[in-house]
């Protein structure tokens, strides 16, 4: 199958669209603490439930776990099966609770729970896990189009991860979120 200028356009085009709307976010709303980690409250139900499908079906959830699956390792799909129960128990008993301490942050009631070094340590273990997750995505988005078009696995995952960090830190939250929900849409 032969790569046309039409395949090209398109994917630019939706690569560069997505950064400008991310990015766009930052003329859009009001600076401060509560616009970049919260989004002052404005995010419609939809769009962030959206978002949060989109997260779940990554990368990974195409390319990998029918790879592991297919090898006979059918433990993610079990694991799976086990997020609208863990959904079900953040929207019942988490939510309500931070909203009683008005807070957006587990790491805010941790450390009034248990003190410093807790939030600390979970915000470290965190960050880890996300870090090593978030490089699995890239690889995994890195090779189809290592594949597709023949660039390189290493310029990929450099350019997609600087775009989004690039549009993320300028729109903050709403952006990702925003983002993250034309991306689920078009996954369906």
């Amino acid at each position: 199958m032969e790569i046309t200028v039409l395949d090209y356009l398109v994917f630019f085009i939706f690569v560069g669209g997505v950064a400008l709307f991310g990015c766009s976010f930052y003329f859009r709303s009001r600076k401060g603490a509560a616009a970049f980690t919260a989004a002052e409250g404005s995010l419609p139900t939809w769009v962030v439930g959206m978002s949060i499908f989109a997260t779940f079906v990554s990368s990974i959830s195409f390319l990998g776990l029918p790879g592991d699956a297919y090898k006979g390792n059918w433990n993610p799909f079990v694991f799976s099966l086990s997020i609208p129960i863990a959904t079900w128990l953040a929207a019942k008993v988490f939510i309500p609770l931070y909203r009683g301490i008005n807070s957006v942050s587990a790491y805010h009631y941790l450390e009034m729970r248990f003190g410093y070094w807790a939030r600390c340590y979970v915000a470290v273990c965190y960050l880890l896990t996300q870090l090593a997750r978030v490089g699995s995505i890239l690889l995994l988005l890195a090779l189809p189009l290592n594949t597709m078009f023949g660039w390189d696995i290493q310029t990929i995952i450099g350019c997609t991860g600087i775009a989004t960090l690039i549009y993320t830190l300028l729109g903050g939250i709403a952006a990702v979120v925003w983002t993250d929900a034309i991306q689920g849409i078009i996954l369906i």
